[in-house]
């Protein structure tokens, strides 16, 4: 839905009938309603039909009309045309059953016996077969362009886009039951192994790590201590804030940098840096590091302490993820969800 809706707003296509209705006097050969139920654009009857239901609706059939009076057979859904929401559902849904059941077959059938926006009944019934997963789908797309609320591009660009929705879906699972997936929302609350690790960072000295569990470390003068996040999956497209809370003991003079940088191009062009002079005061502020994201790039982030003159212990106590939005008279345009309420 997030896919087709941003496709959608993004183009903002002009539905059939309202493209069809600036024609005005124009004739044009269409399915002609002299009167018509109300009919949703996603629902569909289900349960017994009742008399008055199976009374149908008057129709004049296919003949020539004016553009002006031209009617959908389906009533048409107030947001764009382009592409089709149901085209790319289908798509999703049909290409994830293929390959959680490794194979593509479906053999599905149903019976028709009843038409919704006409209310009559079919007899005989019409029998509706899909032999495959995809054929359901194109089937499902096909509809909404029978119906007369979207143009066949529509159908086919959102049966593609579908289809990659599927595959990314279909391949995330995969990295999250094999524990290859790295969420930065899970590497940047657990500040422990697997998620950081130890790393060298050149100094005349080692740094004495006092545990294994956190990014934590006593400092001999002149040496320094480094750590090193893995590697994180994109975050979504837009510019993040990433605050980072260093923690030195009462009277050391530490120097702490921060680098958040291109898993692919390494640390040696950070994306962005911030440092900061700790004295162990608890009035010391907290670190940012302002970036913003294509949404496509996989990111670590590398600390570095450094005791200057005189010993001390370092610890990063947490280190939150935060997206900026945009303002609106003042205000973000959105707001994250634990901030819900406030």
């Amino acid at each position: 839905m997030i896919a087709a809706w941003d496709v959608k707003y993004t183009y903002n296509y002009v539905r059939p009938i309202t493209a069809i209705h600036a024609l005005g006097d124009v004739t044009v050969m269409a399915w002609r309603p002299q009167s018509l139920t109300e009919s949703l654009a996603y629902s569909s009857l289900t349960g017994p039909v009742s008399a008055a239901e199976q009374r149908p609706v008057t129709t004049g059939g296919i003949g020539p009309t004016r553009a002006v009076n031209w009617q959908p057979y389906l009533a048409t859904p107030s947001f764009p045309s382009y592409v089709s929401g149901h085209s790319v559902f289908a798509a999703a849904w049909a290409h994830v059953m293929a390959l959680a059941t490794n194979q593509a077959a479906f053999n599905f059938r149903a019976e028709v016996t009843h038409l919704y926006v006409e209310r009559r009944v079919l007899n005989p019934p019409v029998i509706l077969s899909y032999p495959t997963f995809y054929d359901a789908a194109n089937s499902i797309g096909e509809s909404r362009i029978f119906g007369g609320v979207h143009w066949p591009v529509d159908n086919e660009r959102g049966l593609a886009l579908g289809r990659e929705v599927g595959e990314n879906a279909w391949q995330r699972v995969q990295q999250l039951v094999s524990g290859n997936a790295s969420p930065a929302t899970a590497v940047l609350m657990a500040l422990r192994p697997p998620y950081w690790f130890h790393s060298d960072v050149g100094a005349k000295e080692a740094a004495h790590y006092r545990t294994i569990d956190r990014v934590a470390a006593d400092i001999d003068a002149g040496s320094a201590a480094g750590w090193q996040s893995s590697v994180m999956d994109p975050v979504a497209a837009g510019q993040w804030s990433f605050t980072l809370f260093p923690l030195a003991t009462r009277g050391s003079k530490l120097k702490v940098k921060a680098f958040l940088y291109d898993s692919n191009a390494g640390n040696a062009a950070p994306l962005a840096t911030t440092e900061a002079e700790l004295t162990g005061n608890p009035s010391d502020e907290a670190m940012h590091l302002m970036w913003t994201s294509d949404g496509h790039i996989s990111f670590a982030i590398r600390i570095e302490a450094y005791a200057e003159g005189q010993p001390g212990h370092f610890e990063m106590t947490a280190v939150e993820a935060k997206r900026v939005w945009h303002e609106v008279a003042g205000e973000p345009r959105y707001y994250e969800p634990s901030s819900a309420g406030h």
